[in-house]
């Protein structure tokens, strides 16, 4: 036998006073047998019944031989006494019970965990769970999310190309994504015909410049600078995080509970959306923070990005930022506010690049080969 070998149980039998009494429960090789002060019960193992009952999920044993008789016990151990699993018919009877009981805890869990995901997506704003969520969604999805909202670019703006600034342009900034390990997918980079000073990123790994952006820089470290915070906003996914925010609580709990034919839908529907999005504060800070990183490991002076953003801020800190849409784009849809750029300048306190990559000679050629492009 295994488990315990003496089990607290009832019996019913019209011989006892009461019809029921208290006592204890065992079973050997053959039988299950009932011992009480009242009366000894002897069920034979071949042909007994089993059932499960009650609001305690109480276990009720029965013979036909011995009529208007059962025996019941709540210790659920008492399944795993090999002399019943010997037995193919009891074996079977044990087997469906368990599998209701796991049946039953499997929802209750469930039930449970749906609870908590909602209280906890509302103590946080819903910011915790959609993180949890964009994890499990496939790369494939988000890289066609990325497809589509490109696509949509294209039909509003003009993407330069021609083979000299392609040449140029992967050049450059491949001295910033050849050294950025934590990608799901290949860095996409388009220039489009925009005089704003703007890029922005899109899921799947698409980063749209304005060429605004490369004529009115000064130093590649600057344009890098930006680059690396719209490669961040990518890599953790704070766009997809954007959409899947927007599709609600009920709509993400089923996603994470392998229904995921709402939020297929709600992606396939994003894409603009994702080109009028704007980050929260927390994803700009990351963004800072992990582009800072990723400067860092190319050997890129991240000073540049400071510089850049402190630039900005001067030139246009008298515009009001309903209007900054219409001046710089950039500053519209990423606040560089100041207290972001003093945090940047502390963290650069600890930040020593030795021997920073030498970037003026391709970005000049970037330069020349975007004003040489014909539209």
């Amino acid at each position: 036998m295994t488990g315990f070998s003496v089990y607290q149980a009832q019996a019913f039998h019209p011989q006892l006073v009461n019809h029921c009494t208290n006592g204890s429960l065992r079973i050997d090789n053959l039988s299950l047998l009932f011992s009480s002060p009242e009366i000894e019960l002897k069920l034979p193992l071949q042909g007994l019944r089993l059932r499960e009952g009650g609001s305690d999920n109480l276990l009720f044993f029965s013979h036909p031989s011995i009529e208007h008789c059962e025996v019941c016990t709540k210790d659920h151990r008492i399944l795993t006494e090999s002399a019943l699993l010997k037995m193919p018919e009891l074996a079977a009877q044990v087997q469906k019970i368990q599998r209701k009981s796991l049946t039953l805890l499997g929802f209750m869990a469930a039930t449970v965990l749906i609870i908590a995901l909602l209280g906890w997506g509302m103590m946080t704003g819903f910011s915790s769970l959609a993180h949890v969520v964009v994890k499990n969604i496939p790369p494939e999805w988000e890289k066609n999310l990325g497809e589509a909202s490109f696509a949509q670019i294209k039909q509003q703006q003009v993407v330069l190309q021609n083979p000299d600034l392609d040449k140029q342009l992967k050049t450059f900034t491949e001295k910033l994504t050849a050294h950025i390990k934590d990608s799901h997918y290949p860095f996409q980079i388009a220039v489009v015909k925009n005089p704003d000073v703007n890029a922005f990123a899109l899921p799947g790994g698409y980063i749209v410049i304005n060429s605004g952006l490369i004529e009115k820089a000064e130093q590649g470290e600057e344009v890098l600078g930006v680059l690396a915070h719209e490669i961040a906003h990518v890599t953790r996914q704070h766009g997809l995080q954007n959409v899947v925010k927007s599709a609600g609580i009920y709509l993400t709990v089923q996603a994470l509970f392998g229904d995921t034919g709402g939020l297929l839908q709600m992606l396939t529907d994003a894409a603009p959306m994702l080109l009028a999005q704007k980050y929260s504060r927390d994803f700009e800070r990351e963004a800072d923070q992990v582009g800072l990183e990723y400067l860092v490991a190319a050997q890129i002076n991240p000073q540049g990005m400071v510089s850049f953003f402190q630039k900005l801020q001067d030139t246009y800190k008298d515009t009001p930022m309903e209007n900054l849409d219409k001046s710089l784009s950039w500053l519209s849809t990423h606040p560089a506010t100041r207290d972001r750029i003093e945090e940047l300048q502390e963290q650069l306190e600890d930040v020593r690049v030795e021997n920073p990559q030498k970037l003026e000679r391709d970005f000049q050629s970037l330069k020349q080969a975007l004003s040489q492009t014909q539209v």
